[in-house]
């Protein structure tokens, strides 16, 4: 079995920022439910006519059920209910369920296959992408059915777990939607200068190799919360001439 020490457990994907008390999640009642979680409204607008090879996909090779197709949730905030589950599945067969079809969203797909009509469904907050507008996840949004556009658009304005979950992240654009939230909350933990620090040795190598040549050096740096370690630092040259 997975998991059997737990009766029930909270799920949260690396790219969110939880905003709110995580046990009032915790304490969410999944009556007989296997698992719960939010309605992905990127996905019910692309089921929804966006995109035309989605819903065959879906009903094919993903197992899924027409009337579900607009209602699948997005697995990077779950609750699940790991004593219903248990008692249904062993790990194996849940691991060869996984394999036996070509999943596109892999664990996502699984689980809004596998547990099809086990599902509470939880209020966008607890699990609220942020979408910037006229991005691509926008344009598939505007395909949802209406009150799921409604119920994003009030939840974004009051997250309880903000999620990046587009491909474009705020460690890698400080300018995006939302972005100075993830800022703002990682400068509370202890881990905020080892960002910085890659982000700018990241940018440096970047630059150095596209623009002008680099010399690798090896040295030894000390942050002011008193963390050490050794890093490849970047030395570029102060000019150089074109070609």
């Amino acid at each position: 079995s997975f998991l059997p020490n737990y009766k029930k457990v909270v799920y949260l994907d690396s790219d969110l920022i939880v905003m709110k008390d995580i046990y009032e999640l915790y304490s969410t009642d999944l009556k007989d439910n296997a698992l719960a979680g939010a309605v992905d409204v990127c996905l019910s607008g692309i089921n929804n006519g966006y995109d035309e090879r989605r819903p065959k996909y879906y009903t094919k090779h993903a197992f899924m059920k027409k009337e579900n197709l607009l209602k699948m949730i997005n697995a990077g905030v779950l609750v699940i209910n790991q004593e219903k589950i248990n008692s249904i599945y062993t790990s194996k067969q849940l691991l060869t369920y996984a394999q036996q079809s070509n999943f596109e969203l892999c664990d996502q797909d699984v689980l809004n296959s596998l547990f099809q009509g086990s599902i509470l469904y939880l209020p966008t907050n607890w699990n609220t992408p942020n979408y910037e507008a006229d991005t691509l996840p926008d344009w598939c949004v505007r395909f949802a059915p209406e009150y799921l556009v409604k119920d994003y658009k009030a939840a974004i304005k009051d997250p309880y777990i903000l999620h990046y979950s587009s491909t474009i992240k705020p460690w890698n654009e400080p300018g995006y939607q939302h972005a100075h939230m993830f800022w703002q909350t990682l400068k509370q933990t202890p881990f905020y200068e080892i960002v910085m620090h890659r982000r700018i040795v990241e940018n440096a190598s970047y630059f150095a190799s596209t623009v002008a040549p680099a010399t690798p050096q090896s040295e030894i740096f000390t942050l002011s919360n008193g963390l050490s370690g050794r890093r490849n630092a970047i030395t570029i040259p102060l000019s150089f001439s074109e070609s």
